[in-house]
């Protein structure tokens, strides 16, 4: 381990194109004249205990590839407007005190495939042109300020990994948002104030395993979808919405399902027992808190079992016998 300040002898350094310094404590701030390595390609700096403001000018050096600040929560700075052709390819800010807006300009980036801003300050809307970043693969924005409609992401068919969490996003939530991207594994809309009824299309994602759309302000009833016995979805979390009307039977069918979280809604019926005892992989059930009643009382109920069930929630579910797992 090394410690700061970087040494003013590093400008001379004219063809450097490799820096990686992470998990030092440099306590200081990022020199401007990193932003004069015409041929600098990779400057990972994380954990580094740095301070200050960021060079706006660094993000812009043409030949840039990886740029990693992440866990640097005494550094601050904002995102420039970036050239034409940019080169980056990773951006990693998570962890920081980067504020301000994200530019129109990121669309630039058509190389960008990894996009982590998670746990800063950033606010406004998350600009529409993000639809037009075709290699984006992860992205992540959890734990902002940002407002304004859940932007389109249809231009960015690789994209596995969306997390837009613990934001202020307002607004609907349609099958345009998600049509054509095949690859997505990981959804986490959770705590903001998106509204309306849930798109049936969203369980029918051909990779999705995870989709966390808990503390929203989604409303209605959700609907059947299709291909439920062959989905991959292994977590669903639609806990803290004003849903309605039963619980689709299709989500009895998804039998990788290991968590499933309703509670907190207004789902109504009765969900018996055997229904339940189809997701024989389910680790947490959570129905807690909605209009239904939990039918223990078939004569079948002792031939299912769970035995990865290690969260069992079930208040306010009218039990008149308690289960038999």
């Amino acid at each position: 381990r090394i410690s700061g300040p970087i040494d003013e002898s590093l400008s001379k350094l004219h063809f450097l194109s490799f820096i990686r310094l992470d998990q030092n404590n440099l306590s200081t701030t990022v020199p401007e004249y990193f932003a004069n390595f015409s041929n600098l390609t990779t400057l990972t700096l994380s954990s580094c205990n740095l301070q200050g403001t960021f060079p706006k000018r660094i993000f812009q050096v043409p030949v840039l590839e990886f740029l990693d600040l992440s866990t640097n929560k005494l550094l601050s700075g904002s995102i420039p407007i970036f050239p034409q052709i940019g080169s980056l390819r990773t951006i990693s800010l998570s962890y920081t005190k980067f504020s301000g807006s994200l530019p129109d300009t990121i669309s630039n980036l058509q190389n960008l495939s990894r996009l982590e801003l998670s746990n800063c300050n950033f606010s406004e809307p998350i600009p529409s042109t993000m639809a037009n970043l075709t290699n984006l693969v992860y992205l992540d924005f959890s734990f902002n300020n940002f407002t304004g409609s859940l932007p389109y992401f249809q231009g960015a068919k690789k994209l596995i990994y969306l997390d837009l969490s613990r934001n202020g996003l307002t607004g609907l939530l349609s099958r345009a948002h998600f049509e054509g991207l095949s690859e997505l594994v990981y959804i986490n809309l959770g705590n903001n104030s998106l509204n309306g009824s849930l798109p049936a299309y969203i369980f029918e994602l051909p990779s999705l395993k995870q989709l966390f759309l808990y503390s929203n302000q989604f409303v209605g009833q959700v609907d059947e979808f299709r291909n439920a016995s062959s989905s991959p979805l292994d977590t669903v979390d639609l806990t803290n919405n004003h849903l309605n009307g039963s619980i689709p039977k299709s989500m009895f069918e998804v039998g990788r399902l290991k968590v499933l979280s309703l509670s907190s809604n207004f789902f109504r019926g009765t969900v018996p027992l055997d229904l339940i005892g189809r997701l024989s992989n389910l680790s947490r059930l959570e129905l807690s808190y909605n209009n239904l009643t939990v039918d223990a009382s078939s004569s079948n109920s002792t031939s299912f079992t769970f035995p990865q069930l290690n969260i069992l929630k079930l208040a306010s579910c009218r039990l008149q016998k308690f289960p038999d797992l």
